[in-house]
């Protein structure tokens, strides 16, 4: 290096000046920094109860339709195994009955699908 680059590279103080930064400038940066962590420690602290208040309410959330769902399921179960054995009784054999059991519910997913796509 040359002696030109050296004293270009070099910050050259005064003999009277201090080579500490400003006082306001370094609280102001200190407050900065501050106010951006209280920020950030507020953001993250929200987040945590935000989470755990949905995570208080996500069983019930999941439990109640499935439960609901599987007692539907089990009622039409039972509605079927007896509409099954009053036609039996009615139609004199079991293929009649299934037969009419299975007609019922083809009929049943038509009028449903049909339903939703008139709502589309």
């Amino acid at each position: 290096m040359t002696k030109a680059s050296q004293a270009a590279a070099a910050p050259v103080y005064r003999a009277n000046e201090d080579s500490r930064p400003d006082a306001s400038r370094l609280a102001s940066a200190q407050r900065a920094v501050v106010g951006l962590t209280e920020i950030l420690e507020d953001s993250v602290d929200l987040l945590g109860a935000t989470l755990r208040e949905e995570g208080t309410r996500l069983p019930g959330l999941l439990i109640r339709p499935a439960a609901g769902i599987v007692s539907a399921a089990v009622g039409a179960g039972f509605l079927t195994a007896s509409a099954a054995l009053l036609f039996r009784d009615l139609f004199g054999g079991w293929p009649w009955s299934f037969l009419t059991i299975g007609a019922f519910y083809v009929l049943l997913g038509v009028v449903v699908w049909k339903s939703g796509r008139a709502r589309q």
